[in-house]
């Protein structure tokens, strides 16, 4: 990222994993009760909308990794637990309410990193 970004503190994280979190549970369908079996209750079955998810494999450079790591070990600290998926989650919830000026020169930056130095010949 660039120097003119604001780094992320734990704060930020635990809020954006609560959110999650909320999210998740307030998606979630409510218990109904089982309607009785019969011949009339055909008209009135309601489809269960299930969510899906989708099963995702990132590749990471040995450093994010790391800095991922490292960022499990400040949270289990102030404890507070958290997978790797949590956190890849919580970072996307976090740069969808990013600015999109700030979301390009994240991205800029983050290509300029990766990109692979010239062979010359």
């Amino acid at each position: 990222m660039s120097s003119s970004s604001k780094p992320v503190n734990a704060d930020l994280i635990a809020a954006a994993a609560e959110e999650l979190k909320r999210r998740r549970l307030s998606a979630a369908p409510a218990a109904t009760p089982a309607p009785a079996k019969g011949k009339g209750n055909k008209a009135s079955k309601t489809r269960k909308v299930k969510e899906t998810t989708r099963n995702c494999k990132l590749r990471l450079p040995q450093q994010e990794y790391r800095q991922l790591r490292q960022l499990r070990q400040q949270l289990a600290a102030a404890s507070i637990r958290a997978s790797r998926q949590e956190l890849v989650r919580a970072g996307l919830l976090l740069l969808v309410h990013l600015d999109r000026a700030e979301l390009v020169l994240a991205l800029r930056d983050m290509v300029a990193a990766t990109a692979a130095p010239e062979r010359t010949a």
